[in-house]
């Protein structure tokens, strides 16, 4: 069986993740979006590693360095402030906050 997806064009949409969602890679190079999505979430292609610091997943509204800022605002601002200042909701900046959502950030 032959694979339609080569290394390069996942390594491609995984540096490019904040710029097309995997429905849309999966239009660029004619694959099904679900083959796609697998991809980009290391299903599949898992011999391909990409550090964090340049492939986040792109349906995350936080990027690293919100994640970083919200843990270390913490004790100047209340969750509600940060959470209007992210468009989140407060009770996922507390979750931030403790390390219990987005632990992969450092």
């Amino acid at each position: 069986m032959r694979r339609k997806l080569t290394d390069a064009q996942v390594i491609r949409a995984k540096f490019n993740r904040e710029r097309w969602t995997a429905r849309r890679w999966a239009q660029e190079y004619g694959v099904n979006p679900t083959t796609m999505a697998r991809a980009l979430n290391g299903y599949t292609f898992k011999h391909i590693r990409i550090p964090y610091a340049k492939a986040y997943r792109s349906d995350c509204k936080l990027t690293p360095d919100d994640v970083r800022a919200i843990r270390e605002n913490a004790e100047c601002k209340t969750y509600a402030e940060m959470a209007r200042d992210y468009w989140i909701d407060k009770g996922t900046v507390r979750l931030v906050h403790l390390g219990k959502r987005y632990k992969w950030v450092v």
